[in-house]
């Protein structure tokens, strides 16, 4: 998808990870798929709003935050990361389950 990749690149995103994993079987909308490769990213801020660009004309890194300190690197604006992981703890690997789907009973009753 088009949108999934404009949010990546979207200028003001400046957080992003991605991984990769090939599943055996993975069920996808009811149906088992085998040996599918499962791709995500996250990132933040997030961005990619309708009837915009991801990016505005003009000189490369000619507006870049002023947090950047002014870096560009191949005409992108750059920020020398000084982030130090945090270690790893059982909650911040809480997998989603997926909800339990409601019943809906229809009760019909005969005509006399």
């Amino acid at each position: 998808m088009c949108t999934h990749y404009t949010q990546i690149v979207w200028a003001t995103t400046n957080k992003i990870g991605c991984a990769v994993n090939t599943c055996q079987k993975m069920t996808v909308w009811g149906e088992v798929w085998e040996n599918a490769v499962y791709f995500v990213c996250n990132y933040s801020p997030k961005g990619n709003w309708i009837g915009e660009a991801p990016y505005k004309n003009g000189r490369p890194c000619s507006e870049c935050p002023p947090s950047y300190g002014g870096s560009c690197r191949n005409n992108l604006c750059y920020r020398e990361e000084t982030y130090t992981p945090k270690p790893e703890t059982d909650e911040m690997n809480e997998v989603e389950t997926a909800p339990i789907p409601e019943e809906n009973h229809v009760w019909l009753q005969p005509r006399v």
